[in-house]
């Protein structure tokens, strides 16, 4: 699991994902729904008997900040009037 910030959700970017090999960038389309799974093919464990590796599987979800400072609850505020 991932928790990105909404903002990137909403717009989109690229995300760094730890995996067994290292650092691996990962592109989050414009419009993800909080929860989609992402599969990162052959950047798993290897088997254990035989050859090839498993796949990465990455769930991102949205972070939720505990506080807000003035400024971002008034653009949350003001987001929430456009219905968002």
């Amino acid at each position: 699991e991932m928790r990105i910030p909404f903002s990137l959700l909403a717009l989109g970017g690229k995300i760094d994902v730890a995996t067994v090999d290292g650092d691996v960038t990962l592109k989050i389309p414009e419009g993800t729904p909080a929860g989609t799974v992402f599969k990162l093919r052959g950047k798993g464990v290897p088997y254990l008997h035989g050859y090839g590796r498993g796949d990465h599987l990455v769930t991102i979800l949205p972070a939720v900040p505990d506080k807000l400072n003035r400024e971002q609850r008034k653009t949350l505020e003001d987001l929430k009037g456009l219905g968002m």
